[in-house]
């Protein structure tokens, strides 16, 4: 997917390592950091809706960034409740009848500000893509809000545009993230 500017190709760390979350939960935390203020989107795809997330517009290089996997088993079926989070953007699904894929204890990744980056598969037709931009590149709105300004926008595919100009969160049947 096409970055936001290409003539401004900035990198950020993500850094990810699982921590003790309690019974049969398992809980990754850890940061994506920059040099120059950054905000964030979270993407949980599962079959062909995605679900996104924006963070709220701070002044800060560097953003929490969390996930959890706590599968919960009633009447005999089992649940995987599943919660990805960018910059507190977050993103939550519950899904009957799977299994999570085994996930490395720990994340250490350079990602290019401005491309979507896929963080992992976690059961089968799911997986959680992240987006992170430069806070410069985002013009506010009210309570935290913030869409990408117009002269960046171009770069993306049409659907991922419209999400990103305007709303916190939702679901699209239309964003294909699968090369991503």
């Amino acid at each position: 997917m096409a970055a936001v500017s290409p003539t401004h190709r900035s990198t950020c760390s993500l850094f990810m390592s699982q921590r003790a979350a309690g019974g049969n939960r398992s809980l990754w935390e850890g940061t994506v950091s920059a040099s120059d203020p950054i905000v964030a989107m979270s993407f949980l795809r599962c079959g062909n809706e995605v679900h996104w997330a924006k963070s709220p517009k701070v002044t800060a290089e560097e953003l929490p960034v969390s996930l959890l996997l706590a599968p919960a088993v009633y009447d005999g079926v089992t649940t995987l409740y599943v919660t990805w989070n960018v910059g507190d953007g977050q993103t939550q699904l519950g899904l009957r009848g799977e299994d999570f894929s085994q996930l490395p204890s720990s994340i250490n990744r350079q990602l290019v500000v401005g491309e979507v980056f896929r963080l992992a598969d976690v059961c089968a037709d799911v997986a959680l893509f992240g987006l992170v931009l430069l806070r410069g590149h985002v013009k506010g709105r009210r309570n935290h809000l913030w869409g990408l300004r117009d002269e960046y926008v171009s770069g993306f595919p049409r659907d991922l545009k419209e999400i990103m100009v305007r709303g916190r969160a939702g679901v699209s049947t239309s964003l294909a993230l699968d090369g991503a």
